[in-house]
This record gives C-alpha cells, structure tokens and sequence, in this order.
C-alpha cells in the first residue's frame, strides 16, 4: 500500500510540476513576443529580430511561432533597407525569404499565411530587381501553388500603383493585415519592372493595438494595460473596452481599443462595432470597425455592411466595405459586388470592386469582364480590368489582352495591354509582339513593345529585337532597343553592341 501511494503520490507530483513548467514556458514565451512586438513598434529592428529568432528557435511549439517567423522576415526586410553595404542588403532580404517559406511550408492553416506570401512576393521582386533572378519564381507565379499564390501576387503588382498616380489611401486589407493601394495602373510600368513595391503598408493594422503610441507614452501604457486585462479578465476588460469606444475623445484610442474588442468572440461585440462603424466621428474609426466587422463573416454582419454602404457617400468608407464583402463567401455578397462593379457612381468603388472580382478567374466571371470592358469609357476602370485579364490563365483572357493590344482605340489601354502581354511566357506572344512593332507607328507603343519583347523570357526574344534593331531606321527608337539590349547579358546582344561600336572604327 505504502509503496503505491508513493507512486500515485510521485505520479501526482509530476503531473503538477509538469503542469507548472508548462504554464512557466507558455508564461516565457508571451513575455519575449511581447519584447518583440514592442522593439516592431518602436522600429527598433535588430532587437525584433533578436527576440522573435529566439522564440522561433527555443519554442518550437509556441502558439505564437508562426507570426514569429512572419515578424523576422518583415523586420530584417526593414533593416535591410537602412544598411549602405549591397550584401548586406542582399542576405537579409534572403534569409527573410528563408524564414517566410518555412511559415508557408510550415503552417498551413495560420492566419499568417496570406501576409507572409504577399511580403514573400515584395521581397523577391526587391532581389529579382538587383539581378538575383532565382526569385523571379515568387513574382511569376510558376510555383506548383500558383493557384493559392496568384491572388496575393496580384495584389502585390497593384500595390502603390494608384497612390503614384496621385490618388489617396488604402484599402483595409482583412485578415492578412497588409495594405492593398486603390486600384490604377501607372503611366510607364517598366520603369520599375511593373512590379512595383508595397508602399503603403497599413501598419496601424497590422502591427496589432498600439497605433499612435510612439507619440503618446501614456497612451501606450493605457493600452498595454488593456490588452493584458483582456487576456487575464476580458470580462473585466469588455464594459471599459466599450466605455472607451462609446465615450473616449481620444481617436486612435477608440481604434484601439475596437482592435482589442474585435479579438473577443462574443456576441455582445457585434452591435458595439457595428454602432462605431455606422455613427462614430472619425472616419478612421469607422474604417476599423467596418474592417472587423469584415472579418467576422456572418450573415448579419454582412446585412450590417451592406446597409452601411446603401446609406453612405464616403469614398473611403465604400472601399473598406467593398473589401469587406470579398470576405464572405455568400452569394449575396458576390452579387452585390458585381452591382457595384457594373454601376456603383463611386469609380474607386467599382475599380476595388472589379479587382477583386478578377481574382475569382472562373468562366463566368470571365465573361462578366469582358462584358464590362466593352461598354466601359473610363481609363482607370480598363485598366483595371486590363490587369485582371493578365492575371487569368483561361486562354480567352489573353485573346483579350491582344485584341485590346492591337484594336482598342485608347493608346493607354494598349500600352497596358503589350505591358502584360510581355510578362507572358507562352512561345506564340513573341511573334505577336514583333509583328504588332512592325505594323505600328506609334512611338509610345513602340517602346512599350520594345521593352515587352525585352522582358519576354522566349529564347529568341534577344535575337528577335537585335533584328528589328537592324532595321529599324528612326535613331530614338534604336537607342530604346540597344539599352534594352545592354542589360540582357546576352551573348547575341553583346556581340551586337560590339559590332555597333566597332563599326567604320
């Protein structure tokens, strides 16, 4: 008897000691996220990096893993861009890939996933840029996941686009916390490789509940100090959470404290952001709460967007909703994104509405493009719609992408559509290209075919331009071809430029 009450007495202490070092562990971990949340927030890069890297590497099973792996690659992405030394530059931008593929590869289901392959996609196209082209395969989709990837890739290509173009804002970008810019299409994409970066990235939304705290010690002390009551009590924390974005006269507090609500599953949240999004005074609070509302997916919240959008003519407040409809995968959602694609009067509205509806890359999406194009009169709006054909693989879609190329009677619409038509790798396009140069008077059409057939990835693309080179006779249009030619490290072309050098010498 003695010896199996020891036993069950051992047994018992091992339990309870193992219960105590698991809850030490949970405890440890946090408190070196949180040391690591904090230095993001306080852009103190190298001290993010060294806390998140250790989490990482000591806390194989922490909950808080996956976004640790997300928050090192965007941290040695940042510091990257303050270092003076190209390599430096350079193996930080790699090893954030390295660490970004092992979230991907790693955790599936995270909620991480869609904002790593969207950092993935900008941090690739940074490296492809300084000529390091193994990562050309996160931009160019040729991935086995292309599917899973095209949206987020698709995305990234818009991203500061329209900001560039004079236009402001964001649009809310849901789960994934990135900002995705309004919709447009830059006059002369190549200038920057038409992959432009992520510039306006929303950070208030995606680094969590401290927005405006750097300003504001108190603030961010009454904010940590919430966050934790709502982990410890959250029904302690609720009734000052909602006193807070009910009464609070601070705006970024109000946010914040809607970040911190929205966290919590219980029903009570739901008429509380819905009050803030229809009624609060600042749009940026209302933004917020249209966006969480977004993320919660039910019927009645979507009955809620709906009729904030039927009742509102704020343009920013429209494309938050608009985002916010793409989150739920209802019909009704679907159909009040194609009304708003076809006739809403907001044209930001309709832009965002169409973006995202050419993600979908279905038939009858499809046909519902094509459809809006040729009745369509505005630029921005084609354009649009000319980059959503570029990113569907149905042959049909790029049939429209050549006939727009080749007949459409807008010049901007064709330069966007031989922009597109360059980055695709299918052997017929080359050909199409060349003989559109020949055909073509135009000079802006002929540099935007010069520089597609320049970025083409068809063996004979090099060959191709050194023989329109040849014989082409306007002195302008051959300089366009022979600096395109000199950046191709191309055996043809060297010995192209050297016979154009030693010529009559």
């Amino acid at each position: 008897m003695n010896k199996k009450r020891i036993l069950s007495l051992a047994l018992v202490f091992a339990l309870v000691m193992t219960g105590l070092l698991l809850a030490q562990d949970k405890k440890a971990d946090r408190e070196i996220y949180e040391k690591g949340k904090k230095a993001v927030y306080q852009k103190s890069w190298e001290e993010a990096i060294d806390q998140f890297r250790y989490l990482s590497d000591q806390y194989r099973d922490s909950h808080y893993l996956a976004e640790s792996l997300y928050w090192i690659s965007y941290s040695l992405n940042k510091q990257s861009e303050s270092l003076d030394d190209l390599e430096e530059q350079m193996a930080k931008k790699e090893e954030s890939i390295t660490r970004l593929n092992a979230l991907i590869s790693n955790h599936e289901f995270s909620r991480w996933i869609d904002e790593a392959r969207v950092l993935r996609v900008k941090i690739a196209e940074d490296l492809v840029n300084r000529g390091v082209s193994d990562y050309r395969i996160y931009i160019n989709g040729s991935l086995h996941d292309l599917e899973e990837l095209e949206d987020l890739v698709a995305a990234e290509k818009l991203a500061s686009l329209q900001e560039l173009e004079g236009m402001e804002g964001l649009i809310g970008l849901a789960s994934i916390g990135a900002g995705l810019a309004e919709l447009g299409m830059l006059e002369g994409p190549e200038s920057r490789e038409g992959l432009l970066a992520l510039e306006g990235l929303e950070e208030s939304m995606l680094l969590g509940s401290l927005e405006g705290s750097e300003e504001d010690p108190e603030l961010e002390l009454k904010l940590v100090a919430l966050n934790a009551l709502m982990n410890i009590d959250s029904e302690k924390a609720f009734p000052i959470l909602v006193k807070i974005i009910q009464e609070g006269e601070n705006s970024k507090l109000r946010k914040n404290a809607l970040f911190v609500l929205s966290q919590s599953i219980d029903p009570q949240v739901l008429p509380i952001m819905a009050e803030a999004a229809k009624n609060d005074k600042n749009n940026g609070v209302r933004e917020m709460a249209i966006f969480w509302l977004g993320q919660r997916k039910d019927e009645e919240s979507l009955d809620l967007l709906l009729d904030i959008y039927a009742q509102t003519e704020d343009s920013k407040l429209k494309q938050k909703i608009v985002f916010s409809l793409t989150q739920h995968r209802s019909e009704r959602a679907h159909d009040r994104l194609v009304g708003i694609a076809r006739s809403d009067r907001d044209p930001k509205a309709r832009a965002n509405a169409i973006f995202y509806l050419a993600q979908k890359k279905d038939s009858r999406t499809l046909d519902l493009l094509f459809e809006l194009y040729d009745k369509e009169t505005d630029i921005k709006i084609k354009e649009t719609l000319i980059f959503g054909f570029s990113q569907n693989k149905d042959k049909k879609a790029r049939d429209k992408l050549i006939d727009i190329a080749r007949k459409d009677k807008d010049l901007k619409a064709q330069e966007q559509a031989v922009f597109w038509l360059g980055q695709d790798k299918s052997p017929d396009v080359l050909p199409m290209l060349a003989e559109m140069y020949s055909r073509t008077q135009d000079k802006r059409v002929k540099n935007k075919l010069i520089y597609a057939m320049a970025q083409n990835k068809n063996k004979e693309a090099i060959p191709t331009l050194i023989s329109i080179a040849r014989m082409e006779n306007d002195p302008k249009m051959k300089k366009q071809i022979v600096f395109w030619l000199g950046q191709s490290k191309n055996e043809a072309a060297i010995n192209y430029l050297k016979e154009i050098i030693e010529k009559d010498l």
